[in-house]
């Protein structure tokens, strides 16, 4: 049956209550599906699946529900989840049903209409989609399940027999978490380490020979030859030992090869739905930047890279771009790095501009990777770590402008200063000079990661912190000078933020600094 997308030329999406009802709450009206766009199977690219699970809806003729749930606690009945009006799992009925309690998934009903469903019988080898106490699993604020690293898994309910190109979704959160074997293997994901055998693999949109990181990964696994594999089991290891290990949300599976450009497009919407940083990307809303520098990609013209890199043995530099998912490349950063340090040669301005960020010296340089291991905070952001750095802007910028910058900090820092301008934190203040102070909160938490913003319009400027107002005053009609460093040191002892996520100026004071706020607070959950 169509889809309906208008009502008498009206669109569906205008309505925001039929007949009182929360359209939120629909996923059809007599049976037709309210979902508008394209789905994945649905499109010449995405056809053909074999097998299909995910905690979104993959295709329009597919009217099953999407996981089959059950309390892990207690005798109570199995309950369908299905989808809601914008195609994503129906958390609202799944936490109805749970009440506070666990609940395990008993049934992974496969999407492409071949029946391959994945099943779990034991109670106790069942993945959780809701923990104990009643919090969702999700993996950047969409549904997922978690799979203990022991023996959680599925098994299918029949063979799938083939040559084969797999696309998974997960978070892992421990090393071992993928495997393949050679040789016999009923299981198909991937190791954290390099795998053997005639097919590619490629991470979060990279071609890679090893698998890097314990962040959120959309792994490609793609034979290039004849072999077949039989496929049976889901996400533990042939001797159902061992089993992934971490938060799990998507995996479909072609019995042919999709490599090429089927394969980027894939990659490209599994990236578009769970991605934080979806376009329109901030300067895509907010234009006038100067200078805008960030580890994850800001605007959608933008087609350079992030950063320019070398490691501590003097090999030659390598630039870094973004993923599928806006975000830093860190499997080519990884691979790069091998079991070196990193140091960030050039920060680039993704503005547009020519104020690429780039050390006095190389002793100066912030540094990105440990010995092998990319810098990451608690949520799987990547940070440069600023200590021992200072990075000329190079050019003046005049008033009004706009600083918002992304930081952690331990005691005094500077963000940008040069020639009589100051934008600082000391003394667990958050201070803006030029010419007399402005001194916002004394409860700065330099523990944390920050979101720091200062305004200046004809003297008159405004200080905020996490998405309030710290202060307001005057300051002169100085402008930023050419000469001015970001991430210097205060004194001679005191460096640069311990932690640099993102640094903007914009040449205009933004009407809408709210909404710049909640954009950069959605991506790195700081307030």
């Amino acid at each position: 049956m169509p889809t309906i997308s208008e009502l008498s030329g009206i669109s569906i999406s205008s309505f925001k209550f039929i007949d009182g009802i929360d359209v939120g709450n629909i996923a059809s009206i007599d049976g037709v599906d309210l979902v508008t766009e394209t789905l994945l199977l649905d499109t010449a690219y995405g056809s053909g699946a074999e097998a299909a699970y995910s905690v979104r809806k993959l295709r329009a003729a597919y009217k099953g529900a999407a996981i089959q749930v059950q309390r892990t606690v207690g005798s109570f009945p199995t309950q369908e989840i299905g989808f809601d009006v914008n195609g994503n799992l129906d958390t609202a009925t799944l936490l109805a049903y749970a009440s506070g309690n666990e609940v395990g998934v008993s049934i992974w009903y496969d999407q492409s209409l071949n029946l391959n469903n994945a099943v779990q019988i034991s109670v106790a080898l069942r993945p959780i989609v809701v923990a104990a106490g009643g919090a969702l699993v999700e993996i950047d604020g969409r549904a997922a399940m978690t799979l203990d690293g022991s023996n959680d898994a599925f098994t299918t309910s029949s063979n799938i027999v083939g040559a084969y190109s797999i696309f998974t979704l997960g978070n892992p959160a421990a090393s071992g978490y993928y495997a393949d074997s050679t040789s016999g293997d009923r299981q198909y994901i991937i190791r954290n380490a390099a795998v053997a055998g005639s097919f590619s693999k490629y991470q979060n949109g990279t071609a890679t020979s090893a698998f890097y990181g314990f962040e959120k990964e959309l792994v490609a696994y793609i034979s290039n030859s004849a072999t077949t594999r039989v496929i049976n089991t889901l996400l533990s290891r042939y001797t159902k030992t061992e089993s992934y290990n971490g938060d799990f949300s998507e995996y479909i599976i072609y019995t042919s090869d999709k490599s090429g450009t089927d394969q980027t497009s894939i990659e490209e919407n599994v990236g578009d739905y769970y991605t934080q940083n979806q376009a329109p990307y901030l300067l895509d809303t907010y234009t006038g930047a100067a200078a805008a520098y960030s580890l994850r990609k800001l605007r959608t013209d933008y087609t350079g890279f992030a950063i320019k890199v070398q490691d501590n043995v003097g090999g030659a530099t390598q630039t870094i771009g973004f993923n599928v998912f806006g975000e830093l490349d860190t499997v080519s950063l990884a691979a790069y790095a091998g079991s070196n340090d990193v140091f960030v040669v050039t920060w680039f301005n993704q503005s547009g501009g020519s104020l690429d960020m780039t050390p006095i010296s190389s002793s100066n340089r912030g540094q990105i990777v440990v010995s092998g291991v990319v810098n990451t905070n608690s949520e799987g952001k990547v940070f440069i770590d600023m200590k021992p750095s200072q990075y000329p802007l190079g050019a003046s910028i005049s008033q009004p402008f706009q600083i918002v910058t992304v930081w952690k900090a331990v005691s005094d820092r500077r963000l940008l200063n040069g020639s009589g301008f100051d934008f600082n934190i000391q003394s667990d203040k958050l201070r803006f000079l030029i010419g007399s102070s402005i001194t916002g909160s004394t409860n700065i938490n330099n523990a944390v990661i920050n979101l720091a913003t200062a305004s200046v319009d004809s003297g008159a400027a405004i200080t905020r912190l996490n998405g309030n107002v710290e202060a307001t005053g005057t300051i002169g009609t100085s402008p930023i000078p050419s000469n001015a460093i970001v991430f210097s040191r205060l004194n001679s002892t005191n460096w640069g933020p311990e932690e640099s996520y993102e640094f903007i100026i914009f040449d205009s004071v933004q009407s809408d600094i709210t909404g710049i706020e909640t954009n950069i607070n959605t991506f790195y959950d700081i307030y």
